[in-house]
């Protein structure tokens, strides 16, 4: 198995740092630029045992203009078990608004088992002119011995994304692990599972309730879970595309394998897509006999409003630099 290392710069302030540079627009379009996100992860994540703790980790930024205000970067820890919410707000004098939250809630926190959801949801909104930007993150990191080497997590992914013109909404979910061999210091990481979508322009994509819905111009899905450490009979990878409303790109595999509409087919749809996702991971003997393992299962979303394309071009450029939300190459991935 390949080793892997989470990288984990500051991307919120990425986001609020591309808006200041692009500046208020100076002419008012048609149509109000504003883009949403809701996001929510359910997990159940059963080793063989030897949970000893865990936190509750959390980022929420917001910022608009003009002139240009901002709510964060807010970051911190919080024990598990917790039910807790974190919010950013920011209203600028023009009328550009922004607001993310994230939330955890824990159903069930023992040796073997723990059980609850992650939350993120934002919007962006600039109703005459400006520019604003939401983001944030929730994620659970999980730590514990040698017995959580190997186990069950049920995953529940699910998110509603929503933009008009001039705006892009984007959702992630990774879920990685950490094991330290105390004897010898060396970590072993590595990615069981990650889901990246952006939309970009009107539209919007739901997927819930084993459904995807998509009415998108502009729309990137992916999704690897196609790790060495999990059964054949569990993995599957998406690779899909829409561009200008027509599906260019419609790759799957696995357990997603032909569900998706093909290349040529329009880029308005519903079909069966399971919300469902459970990976029995064995881990083998990593980090030897008296192993420490860290599980992080986490979920992230940003959304982007800008009224002129040259500064939406400058709000894709920060984007694109978020680590959390870049796509790993395949030949990095843990395997």
């Amino acid at each position: 198995m390949k080793a892997l290392r989470l990288m984990r710069p500051c991307w919120l302030l990425a986001i609020a740092a591309g808006l200041a540079i692009a500046g208020p627009a100076s002419a008012v379009p048609a149509g109000d630029p504003f883009s949403q996100y809701d996001i929510t992860h359910n997990f159940n994540f059963s080793p063989a045992g030897g949970i000893l703790s865990g936190v509750w980790n959390y980022q929420v930024g917001t910022s608009a203009s003009a002139p240009f205000v901002q709510c964060g970067v807010l970051s911190g820890s919080v024990p598990l078990p917790a039910n807790a919410l974190r919010n950013c707000n920011s209203l600028a004098l023009s009328g550009a608004s922004a607001n993310a939250n994230s939330s955890v809630t824990t159903t069930n926190f023992v040796p073997g088992n723990a059980a609850g959801q992650v939350h993120v949801d934002g919007f962006a909104n600039v109703p005459v002119r400006g520019t604003a930007a939401s983001a944030a993150k929730s994620e659970v990191v999980i730590h514990g011995g040698n017995l959580m080497r190997n186990g069950r997590i049920v995953w529940g992914p699910a998110f509603t994304m929503r933009s008009t013109a001039r705006a892009t909404a984007r959702a992630r979910d990774p879920i990685s692990f950490d094991i330290l061999n105390p004897d010898t210091g060396l970590h072993s990481t590595g990615v069981l599972e990650d889901i990246d979508a952006e939309l970009t322009g009107a539209g919007s994509v739901t997927w819930a309730g084993n459904i995807l819905s998509v009415d998108a111009d502009q729309f990137v899905f992916n999704i690897d879970l196609d790790s060495s450490v999990i059964p054949a009979s569990e993995r599957g990878t998406v690779d899909f595309i829409i561009t200008n409303g027509i599906v260019t790109t419609s790759i799957s595999t696995g357990i997603f394998a032909g569900l998706l509409p093909t290349v040529g087919s329009s880029g308005t749809f519903s079909t069966a897509f399971s919300n469902d996702l459970i990976l029995d991971y064995n881990l083998g003997s990593l980090g030897g006999a008296n192993a420490l393992v860290d599980f992080t299962l986490g979920g992230a979303g940003a959304a982007v409003a800008m009224p002129a394309p040259d500064t939406l071009l400058l709000a894709g450029t920060g984007l694109m630099l978020l680590g959390l939300f870049v796509r790993r190459s395949k030949a990095s991935q843990g395997q």
